[in-house]
């Protein structure tokens, strides 16, 4: 089974470590799309960024085997 919660903090440890690696002065956005496949739970990736100090702009969960986003590819 795929455990969210690492999945997570892998996210938050890149974010952090490339937002400390940019040269600019100015604050990156943060934008984090997670792709669920199956039938996963989102809450606990919810969670573990709830927990988080590190803050994202926008967090998209996408599922494109629901039908969702059609057969415009």
């Amino acid at each position: 089974m795929f455990d969210l919660s690492s999945s997570c903090q892998s996210a938050i440890k890149w974010f952090q470590n490339e937002s400390f690696a940019s040269n600019n002065n100015r604050r990156p956005i943060r934008i984090i799309i997670f792709t669920v496949i199956g039938p996963r739970d989102p809450e606990p990736f919810l969670k573990c960024l709830q927990s988080s100090s590190f803050a994202f702009d926008l967090v998209v969960f996408a599922n494109p085997h629901d039908g969702q986003f059609g057969n415009s590819i």
